[in-house]
């Protein structure tokens, strides 16, 4: 990926959009899976990444809003 990118709306969304997805297939496909459930240190390490994403995808969240308000303002000062 370019270095240069100026990031946009669009941008963000689509990086809160997929941290959700890969979040919710990794809970559904691997977290739910037998052998992570039935197995201790495989269900301990599951759950340190899961809350990872988790913590990840607030940051998308964050990061988001604020640049969308951030863009809002800017928009409001070119009036």
């Amino acid at each position: 990926m370019e270095e240069n990118v100026k990031l946009t709306a669009e941008h963000m969304h689509e990086a809160l959009d997929r941290a959700y997805v890969i979040n919710t297939m990794y809970d559904q496909i691997l977290m739910q899976h037998p052998a992570v459930m039935g197995t201790p240190k495989l269900k301990e390490k599951a759950e340190a990444i899961a809350e990872a994403l988790a913590s990840f995808y607030q940051l998308c969240g964050k990061v988001s809003f604020d640049f969308h308000e951030a863009a809002e303002a800017r928009e409001k000062d070119d009036r």
